[in-house]
């Protein structure tokens, strides 16, 4: 059964060990806490920290780039969204030259910080620096996530109006973001606990808090799962406890007749359907409509097959469906890139996903990485913009940095803080 090491002491605030460490965590900061779309919601100024962003990730690049590009995971999925860049560009044509210019800098710049991430985190001397910064980053979503339980205040401060007010989203626009970021917390709270088994407990409970006012089916659904997979991954009484008084509390609350009947209609349809996605119902209802916007994704690709639509074609489906006066998209990234981009750019992103999941499992006692592929998946599954969400590139960067660096330290992992005590460790001296 695996063991692990306790936390080392490891100082939240303690000084940077170089410059490229700074920047990396104000690159957690700026994207930890979406500040982009903050600032957007608070004042209408539009991209305010994408010239830091830009900056910073390519000050990793350019410093420590020689260490990412040698890892298949990074060369996968950056390959993955340059040719979707590339053929999209291509089957535009010369068609709305601005959506494709504001298409292209947004992927370009994921990739960008995707690399930068990966390359800081696996240019690491020792497992120390690297849970450093791992720490900070939990902390940094913890803090987004501790947003999202006070979004009523946070709502009376924003000048854009939001579409949704009975689900919770803190600093994000969006309540489906703020659930996958919460979830995406919930791996970080889970791979790296703090010594102090209280904080974690406080730290499991915010999130779980966070996941639930968001009202989001798929971030409680993949909660569910990560909690059920680490519970099995761990085998230990104390990590089955937790998954399993979460969904007692979640079920109790379910079943309460009067704190279900204090929820508005919405909520309380969004809850009503959680049970049948569990069970593996996917119909138009559980999934809020996004059956019938993947079936008019696939027509439009059967009608143009194997080739691209062009960028931008499948983030807003004209002649679909309307909601609030904008056209709805795919709502699933591997069909956005196969629409816009044609087949064989989907083909590349569904090799990076193979890639990632093949290490991450070569790697699994190490949870982060394989947790996060679940919640990656399924975002990729029921969005089509996550490619080009600045916390997805952070945690991909993340995760493809801690698995280079494994694969380049593997001779001493059993030494390892990061390691189980008794793991069987692949690659390892006997």
């Amino acid at each position: 059964m695996p063991e692990f090491r306790r936390a080392p002491r490891i100082p939240l605030l303690a000084r940077p060990a170089d410059l490229s460490a700074a920047v990396a965590r104000l690159l957690v900061v700026i994207t930890g806490l979406n500040l982009n779309g903050f600032t957007y919601m608070m004042t209408g100024l539009e991209q305010a920290f994408s010239p830091v962003l830009l900056a910073g990730s390519c000050y990793l690049v350019l410093g420590f780039g020689r260490w990412a590009v040698r890892d298949s995971t990074v060369i996968a999925f950056a390959a993955a969204i340059f040719l979707y860049l590339a053929f999209g560009t291509f089957f535009s044509g010369i068609d709305a030259p601005e959506a494709q210019f504001q298409h292209s800098l947004t992927y370009a710049s994921s990739v960008l910080l995707l690399v930068g991430m990966a390359a800081f985190v696996s240019s690491r001397s020792n497992e120390r620096e690297i849970l450093s910064f791992v720490r900070f980053t939990k902390y940094t979503l913890v803090l987004s996530c501790v947003s999202v339980l006070f979004s009523h205040e946070l709502h009376s401060l924003y000048t854009i109006p939001l579409s949704s007010m009975d689900r919770n989203a803190g600093l994000f626009g969006n309540a489906n973001e703020a659930g996958i970021t919460s979830a995406i917390t919930l791996a970080l709270v889970l791979s790296f606990p703090e010594r102090r088994v209280f904080v974690n407990i406080a730290h499991a409970l915010i999130t779980l808090a966070a996941v639930g006012l968001s009202f989001s089916k798929s971030s409680m659904l993949v909660t569910v799962i990560i909690l059920l997979v680490h519970a099995l991954r761990m085998r230990s009484l104390a990590h089955i406890l937790l998954p399993a008084a979460a969904l007692t509390v979640i079920g109790a609350f379910l079943v309460h007749p009067v704190a279900f009947s204090s929820l508005s209609i919405s909520q309380q349809a969004r809850l009503d359907q959680l049970p049948a996605l569990l069970s593996g119902e996917i119909t138009d209802e559980t999934t809020t409509g996004r059956t019938s916007l993947w079936s008019l994704a696939l027509d439009r690709i059967e009608s143009n097959f194997p080739w691209g639509s062009g960028l931008g074609q499948f983030h807003h489906m004209v002649g679909g469906t309307l909601h609030e006066d904008v056209w709805m998209g795919a709502h699933n990234s591997y069909l956005m890139v196969w629409g816009e981009a044609g087949l064989l750019a989907f083909v590349a992103l569904v090799a990076a996903s193979a890639i990632m999941l093949v290490r991450s499992w070569h790697w699994r006692f190490v949870a982060l990485p394989l947790l996060y592929f679940i919640v990656l998946q399924f975002d990729l599954l029921s969005a089509h913009n996550v490619l080009g969400l600045r916390f997805h590139n952070l945690m991909m960067g993340l995760c493809f940095g801690i698995l280079c660096w494994l694969s380049r330290s593997h001779t001493n992992l059993e030494r390892h803080s990061l390691v189980p005590r008794r793991a069987a460790v692949p690659g390892a001296a006997p």
